[in-house]
């Protein structure tokens, strides 16, 4: 059982939480995490993404 009272929300459905070519976009303030998020981006085979990632690290993983 959780040490807290709150109750959270694991279920994020696909394209609740994306805009535009993002089509999941976890802060770690929506997941209550404590730095991490996930963005998933839906590219076309060769296509490309210049975007800001501003202070954040990231990680790019091919799905296929």
């Amino acid at each position: 059982m959780a040490a807290h009272d709150e109750t959270v929300n694991w279920h994020f459905p696909a394209g609740s939480t994306g805009d535009g070519r993002e089509i999941v976009r976890i802060t770690p303030e929506v997941a209550r995490w404590g730095y991490s998020g996930l963005r998933v981006l839906d590219l076309a085979k060769a296509d490309t993404y210049l975007g800001n990632t501003g202070g954040d690290e990231m990680i790019v993983l091919p799905l296929a």
